[in-house]
């Protein structure tokens, strides 16, 4: 069955886990001479679950392929026809699990 079962596991080792966990499925599929895709929100490479899943299947032989998105701070942007930023202005991303420890 090449059905993958990945499931989320809270905290950093329980995430280390669940990515090998869906590397592993991944790699059945590729093996079997599927192709994968792997959709997302936004773009692939801004704290995305695609970047570890790539480097563990590369790691086991396989060819990866990033296409890129569209973030959804730059989607609001321009659906509002507005800036982000200018000139000497700064950009900020922060992963919202890391807010409180900006307040």
């Amino acid at each position: 069955d090449l059905t993958p079962a990945v499931r989320h596991v809270p905290g950093q080792s329980g995430a280390a886990a669940a990515h090998q966990e869906a590397a592993e499925a991944v790699c059945r599929f590729l093996a079997a001479g599927k192709d994968v895709a792997m959709p997302n929100l936004g773009d692939v490479s801004i704290y995305s679950t695609y970047c570890y899943l790539m480097e563990l299947v590369k790691a086991r032989g396989f060819a990866t392929r990033m296409v890129p998105g569209v973030p959804s701070f730059c989607a609001v942007a321009a659906r509002l026809n507005v800036g982000l930023v200018e000139k000497a202005e700064l950009l900020h991303v922060i992963r919202t699990d890391a807010w409180p420890s900006f307040l």
